[in-house]
């Protein structure tokens, strides 16, 4: 075939590829389903295996086959006990046996998300131990790896409207708990997928001058100083002072409070994996674990995740899915597009803890948590339907709430 003839074909088959695009944008056949549905649960942590005869995995499991991308998070480590515990913890340091993840895969998760607070409870062989076992389970997972490659980029699942690419990342971590970039001179560093975030106080002058003075009779930013004369650390900007490590600004206007903002290289990174993974899956969704508050109390999520949550819709994300209070937040709306700042619970399993842990405080944070099964069995369940961003525009967008009995709580469009 001559040159001539080979570009003539192409552009034929360009047309033919647009003209059938434009027939499905008109209300044409089309040739598969456009409609993705998800079934995200809350916070998964369990540390015993669920009792023998226990009657109710199969009606969650109902509720949860809605949705052809099955979705939760995993907060512990998977192992068989013999791995050593990192110097630090989540909060308590949390494992179980594999059995537990095979009590838990009863319910139909295809996906769980291990980038949390407990991720690296048992360094580097505690990760690999439940990398391995979700490995073996088939189970699709995403937010750690061996490095920080690994750790951020989506795990895909195949659905009937086409690939579905699933983000998991995290805010609430031990710097050492963080995923490393693998370089010419060093391997990469095993971890969690990280969200930094920076926080500044605004206070007045007359407030600045008290901590100042705090500072100098108790001598609290002296290394810090001494280091940032030597030229370690980077000077101050203008109007801004440190205090214990954090970072004070001298407000122009009289007002004082705090804010937070996401670490703009956490936010690139997750950005360019959305768009990457936009151009070959036909939507993105991106998990994220925060325990982070904006003041005192549970009820709103921080401003620097309310951020990049914006972040990610704007990128193309067709849902934010977050976890980590171990209570329901709020639901917004943006873009048309669905953000749960926070999920709850579906499991709460624990052994015994009080051994470290007061017998008083740990009942009524038990039941402050409402974490049982049972109890989850009457919490409100999630089912999206979300836009796909799609060059034939968006398709149905819902939020659906409701508990097992099919009763509808909530619902948006």
């Amino acid at each position: 075939m001559g040159l001539l003839n080979r570009y003539e074909k192409i552009r034929m088959d360009k047309d033919a590829i647009l003209k059938a695009e434009s027939r499905n944008r008109s209300g044409g056949k089309k040739r598969m389903n456009r409609t993705i549905r998800v079934s995200a649960a809350g916070d998964i942590l369990i540390m015993k295996r669920l009792l023998p005869g226990y009657q109710d995995v199969l009606p969650i499991r109902e509720f949860l086959m809605q949705g052809e991308v099955r979705m939760a998070n995993l907060e512990t480590t998977i192992s068989d006990g013999s791995c050593y515990a990192s110097a630090y913890s989540g909060g308590t340091w949390l494992t179980a046996d594999a059995k537990c993840l095979e009590d838990t895969l009863r319910y139909g998760f295809n996906f769980l998300g291990i980038s949390n607070n407990h991720t690296m409870d048992y360094s580097y062989e505690g990760l690999a131990s439940t990398i391995s076992e979700l490995k073996k389970k088939d189970v699709a997972y995403a937010g750690a790896g061996k490095n920080l490659y690994e750790a951020s980029r989506p795990a895909i699942l195949d659905t009937t409207a086409g690939q579905i690419a699933v983000i998991d990342i995290c805010s609430t971590f031990e710097n050492a708990a963080r995923a490393g970039s693998q370089t010419e001179r060093q391997p990469g560093r095993p971890g969690l997928n990280p969200l930094r975030f920076s926080e500044k106080y605004t206070i007045t002058e007359k407030h600045a001058q008290d901590l100042a003075k705090i500072a100098e009779v108790t001598g609290i930013n002296g290394l810090r100083d001494l280091h940032r004369q030597e030229g370690f650390i980077a000077p101050l900007p203008e109007g801004v002072m440190e205090f214990g490590g954090k970072m004070f600004e001298i407000s122009k206007d009289g007002t004082e409070g705090r804010s937070s903002s996401p670490n703009p290289i956490d936010v690139k990174r997750t950005v360019d994996a959305i768009r990457e993974a936009k151009m070959t899956c036909e939507a993105v969704l991106v998990m994220v674990h925060s325990h982070e508050i904006r003041k005192d109390n549970d009820e709103e999520a921080d401003y620097f995740l309310e951020e990049f949550a914006h972040a990610c819709i704007d990128a193309g994300a067709s849902a934010v899915i977050g976890g980590g209070t171990h209570q329901l937040k709020g639901i917004e709306l943006y873009h048309d597009c669905p953000i749960f700042y926070c999920l709850g619970n579906f499991s709460f399993l624990k052994i015994s803890m009080y051994a470290f842990c007061l017998r008083t405080t740990w009942k009524i944070w038990s039941e402050y948590s409402h974490g049982s099964i049972h109890r989850n069995r009457q919490a409100a369940g999630a089912v999206l339907t979300f836009p796909l961003r799609n060059s034939g525009g968006l398709s149905e967008c819902a939020a659906v709430f409701r508990d097992l009995s099919g009763k509808m709580h909530t619902s948006g469009a």
